[in-house]
């Protein structure tokens, strides 16, 4: 399916934030020093690179439609 420009990076910021936050769950029950690091590096990377790209992809369709026009 081909998506307009301004999809398909809040598609992958949308995974990258739902994965983040799934791995976030499944190690907050955990007990082991490991479920920490794993909660806060690949969770928070995950969860940080979604919200980045969210921000990065409005910023650019805004000023894209600013300056096209």
């Amino acid at each position: 399916m081909n998506l307009p420009h301004p999809r398909k990076p809040l598609r992958a910021a949308a995974v990258c934030v739902v994965v983040g936050l799934v791995i976030e769950a499944l190690t907050l029950f955990g007990t082991h020093p490991m479920a920490f690091i794993s909660f806060l590096v690949f969770g928070g990377f995950l969860t940080g690179a979604g919200v980045l790209l969210y921000l990065t992809s409005l910023v650019s369709g805004w000023l894209g439609d600013a300056g096209g026009g």
